[in-house]
C-alpha cells in the first residue's frame, strides 16, 4: 500500500498519468472518436465498391443497348415490345396464400 502511494506522490508518475488520460480520453481526437472514424471510412470504402460494381454492370447495359439488336432485345424482354402480327404471353407465377 505504501508503494502505491508513493507512486502517486512522484511528479513524473503523475504528469505522465494526467497526459495519458488527456490523450486517450479528453482530447478531441480521442480513441472513440478514432474508432467511429475508422468504422465509417470502412463502411464509406464498401459503399463506394458496391457503386464501383453498380456503374460497371449498367455500362455493362448500355453498351449492349448501343447495338440494334440490342436495343431491340431490351425492348422486347423488359418492355414487352411486339413485332407486327405477334402476341406476346407473360406467364407468371401465382402468389400461394398462406393465411390458410
Amino acid at each position: 500500500m505504501q508503494k502505491f502511494l508513493s507512486l502517486f506522490k512522484n511528479k513524473f508518475f503523475l504528469t505522465f498519468s494526467l497526459f495519458l488520460i488527456y490523450t486517450f480520453v479528453l482530447s478531441d481526437s480521442d480513441i472513440l472518436y478514432l474508432f467511429k472514424k475508422k468504422n465509417e471510412i470502412r463502411k464509406t470504402n464498401e459503399k463506394i465498391e458496391l457503386v464501383t460494381k453498380n456503374i460497371d454492370s449498367l455500362n455493362l447495359k448500355l453498351k449492349n443497348l448501343k447495338t440494334k439488336e440490342g436495343v431491340e432485345k431490351f425492348a422486347r424482354e423488359k418492355k414487352f415490345f411486339k413485332r407486327e402480327n405477334e402476341d406476346i404471353f407473360v406467364i407468371t407465377k401465382k402468389k400461394q396464400n398462406t393465411d390458410n
